[in-house]
C-alpha cells in the first residue's frame, strides 16, 4: 500500500513538471523557437513579473480589506441590535418601577389612611375606658 501511494506521488509530481515544462522554453541567440509568442528580455520578464507579483499582493490586500469591512459592518449591525434590546429592556424596567412607585403610594397612602383610622379608634376607646 505504502509502495502504491509513493508510485501515486512520484507519477503525480513528474507529469505536473513537464506539463509546466513546455511553456518555458530557454533559447540562445539565434535558435528557432518551439512555438509562436512573445519573447522578452531577462530585465521585461523580471520586471512583468514584479508588476504582477505586485498587483497579486494588492489584490490580496485589497480582498482582506473588503473582507474586514464586511466583518466591521457585520459586528456594526450586532452591535446596534443589541442596542436597540439593551434600550427596549431599560424602558420596560423603567415603566415596570414606575408603575411599582405608583402601587407604593397608593399602598403608602392606605397604610395612612389605617393608621388614622386605628389611632382615633384607639383615642376612641380611652376615652371610653376613662369615664
Amino acid at each position: 500500500m505504502k509502495t502504491y501511494l509513493q508510485a501515486i506521488l512520484l507519477i503525480s509530481l513528474t507529469s505536473v513538471n513537464s506539463s509546466f515544462a513546455q511553456d518555458v522554453v530557454e533559447l540562445k541567440k539565434d535558435e528557432k523557437a518551439p512555438f509562436t509568442g512573445l519573447l522578452f528580455t531577462e530585465a521585461k520578464a523580471k520586471d512583468i513579473k514584479f508588476q504582477l507579483d505586485e498587483r497579486d499582493s494588492f489584490k490580496l490586500m485589497l480582498d482582506s480589506s473588503t473582507r474586514s469591512l464586511d466583518l466591521m459592518n457585520s459586528n456594526l449591525k450586532l452591535k446596534d441590535e443589541q442596542l436597540n434590546i439593551v434600550i427596549e429592556q431599560n424602558n420596560k424596567l423603567a415603566m415596570s418601577l414606575r408603575d411599582q412607585k405608583d402601587f407604593n403610594s397608593w399602598e403608602r397612602f392606605a397604610w395612612f389612611a389605617l393608621g388614622v383610622v386605628a389611632t382615633g379608634f384607639a383615642v376612641y376607646g380611652l376615652n371610653q375606658a376613662t369615664r
